[in-house]
């Protein structure tokens, strides 16, 4: 059952056990030996996310994937764990950037068209475009116009 280039046969050992009971102390064990994919990950990450993310937080995220990953594994699929770990972990730690940024898709694209058009009625007219003239412009009504730009910071 060497399922991976980490597994040793004391690894393979807790691979079986906890396959055969599920019990809490033994994924731990299996979450402790691969650590350091966690922590490769989060350290490579650092260096590409802005200071205020700490290297710390993304561990935790990164962690929260590795577990659900050992609950998960599924042996009988032959993929090797660490290609199916750093999958769960990535996608984790994704989710937990995601949930950090407080602006939806739909406010992020209103902002960028809002920018585009603004520019655009200001050269047209020679003067700042008004509420309703970009709200025209961009096809939406004065009441959904309005609602998006209290929700962007545009406003």
């Amino acid at each position: 059952m060497a399922m991976t280039k980490m597994a040793s046969p004391s690894v393979d050992r807790l691979w079986k056990r906890y396959l055969r009971h599920r019990d809490i102390p033994t994924r731990n064990l299996l979450v402790e030996n691969y650590a350091p994919i966690v922590q490769a990950h989060a350290s490579r990450l650092t260096r590409k996310l802005p200071a205020q993310v700490s290297y710390d937080e993304i561990c935790s995220a990164a962690y929260d994937g590795l577990i659900e990953a050992v609950e998960s594994y599924d042996p009988s699929r032959k993929a090797r764990f660490e290609t199916f770990c750093q999958q769960r972990i990535r996608g984790a730690v994704m989710d937990w950037l995601r949930s950090l940024d407080a602006q939806s898709r739909t406010v992020r694209s209103f902002e960028k068209r809002l920018t585009y058009v603004r520019e655009i009625l200001d050269a047209e007219l020679g003067r700042p475009p008004t509420p309703l003239e970009m709200a025209e412009r961009l096809g939406l009504s004065h009441e959904r116009f309005e609602h998006l730009v209290r929700l962007s910071h545009l406003g």
